[in-house]
Formats: structure tokens, sequence, C-alpha cells
């Protein structure tokens, strides 16, 4: 059990919901507007997979902020395991090897099932999570990361999740991934304010280091707006709007956050992705 619940300090646990929430939406998406008889092999695989490749980005993330000597006991944010001693370098690397091995065994079955499409949603999703801190020149040393959060944990999973139930790429999964995307950049938005000076110590050259704290503030609010545009888009007047409503309220305690107190804000953050998917599940169950 202490094994058990030690992996699932290192991988992350509470940050797979930006990976979950757009998946399970996406496979709402297929059966209640689709009309599809949910295949729940491919749907459990979907899911298995997602988890998968936001756990393989957290810790490649780890692996190499430690050997590159990034990390230190100072750190205000999640537990890091190679710092605290809650796993070995060796120990993670052997589980970068499974849990990759995990995703390349598991996408070759959703890749034989839904195609060339599922193909490229795969290698564009693990060389994200491998490149986001892989090497010098990885994307969050570009202040690229939140582009492709955006896109990773939006409308890919969305529309890859509904693709793989129906074969038909839906609008409607589109929007809402959107959505999802937006949730997840706020999240990244919130951890770059929280790590302005460790990333810049580190040359990690996010939108907050090269710009100031003010523009990773109005990056939250751009997309805050934004959920609101593509809620409407996918559901006009709908209960899917409300998530501006909470997003807007986040947005006002992130003004007022600083140091440690951005975990709290991170996590509810992250949650309202939760929230969302309570909202889509209320729309196309009870509404529709």
């Amino acid at each position: 059990m202490n094994s058990i619940l030690k992996w699932l300090k290192v991988i992350r646990i509470g940050t797979l919901i930006i990976a979950f929430c757009p998946i399970v939406i996406g496979i709402i998406i297929a059966s209640q507007v689709h009309g599809a008889d949910i295949n729940l092999l491919v749907a459990i695989i979907t899911l298995i997979c997602g988890l998968s490749l936001q756990a393989l980005s957290n810790m490649v993330n780890d692996y190499y902020d430690f050997i590159r000597g990034l990390d230190n006991k100072d750190y205000i944010g999640y537990e890091k395991p190679l710092v605290s001693g809650l796993v070995s370098l060796d120990e993670l690397r052997k589980g970068i090897y499974i849990i990759l091995g995990l995703i390349v065994l598991l996408g070759a079955f959703l890749i034989f099932h839904g195609g060339l499409p599922i193909l490229i949603i795969g290698i564009f999703s693990i060389l994200t999570a491998i490149f986001y801190t892989a090497t010098s020149k990885s994307l969050s040393h570009y202040g690229l990361g939140d582009i492709f959060v955006f896109i990773v944990f939006g409308s890919m999973a969305t529309v890859g999740a509904t693709y793989l139930q129906t074969g038909l790429f839906s609008m409607k999964s589109f929007w809402l991934g959107m959505v999802c995307g937006s949730i997840a950049t706020n999240v990244l938005a919130v951890d770059n304010l929280r790590d302005k000076e460790s990333d810049a110590l580190a040359n990690r050259k996010s939108l907050v280091v090269r710009f100031g704290r003010r523009v990773g503030e109005m990056e939250y609010f751009i997309f805050v707006v934004l959920s609101l545009i593509f809620s409407f888009i996918a559901q006009p007047f709908s209960i899917l709007n409300l998530i501006f409503i909470v997003l807007l309220i986040l947005f006002f305690l992130l003004l007022k956050t600083r140091g440690e107190k951005y975990n709290r804000l991170l996590m509810l953050t992250s949650f309202s992705n939760v929230f969302f998917l309570v909202l889509v599940i209320i729309q196309y169950f009870i509404i529709q």
C-alpha cells in the first residue's frame, strides 16, 4: 500500500484531472449527441492512455529539473519526489520507461481501432509530454507550454475520444474541448505565476518570466472570457455557460494570491474542470 501511495504522489494524481475530464466529455458527446453505442473497452483504454500521458509529462518534468539542479528544498509548489527522497533517480527513470511502454502498448490498440487520426494524436501527445521539459530547448524554456497544453488537454482530447467511438469529427466535442483547454492553460498560468522566480533562475522563459506577473494574470482572464465564448458556441444560453462565473471568481482570487497560496488556487482551477464536466453531464443527460 505504501508503494502505491508513493507512486500516486510521484505521478501527481491530483493533476490528472485535466486529462480525465476532456476525455470523459468526448465520450459523453459521442453517446448523447451522436448516438453512439459506447465501446467500453475503447473508452477505458482511452482514459488510461490520457492519464498516463499526463503522468509521463509530470515524471519527465521532475526528472530533468532534478538532474539539471533546478529543484531545491525551498520550492513552494508540490512535493518534489527526488528532492524529498520519495524515489531515487533510478526508480523514477524506470517508472518513466514503464509508463511510456504502457502508452505505446495501449496506444497501438487505439490506433488499430481509430486509424491515422489517432496515430497523429498519439505521436503529438507523446512528443509534447516528453519535450515539455526534456532537453535545454524544451517547450517550457521557450514559453510555448501554454499553447501545447491548450491543444493537448483541450480539443485534441475531446475530439479524439469522440472519434474513437463514432469515427466522426465532432464540432460539439471540439468547442467543449476548447473550454477544457482554457481551464488547463489557466492551471499552467497559476503554476507559472507561482514559479516565476525559480523559472527565471532556470532560464525557463514562461510568459510570466518574459513579461511579468500582470501578463500572467491577464492570460488567466483572457481564457476565462474564452471559456464563455467556447461554451456559448457549443450550447448557447445553457447551463454550460456557468463555467464562466466559476472561473471569473477564481480570477479575482488570483489577483490577491501570492506565495504558497498559489497552490490552493492551482487546485481550485484544476477542479473547475470537474465542475465543467458536471455541467456537461447535467446538460446532456438531464436537460437535453
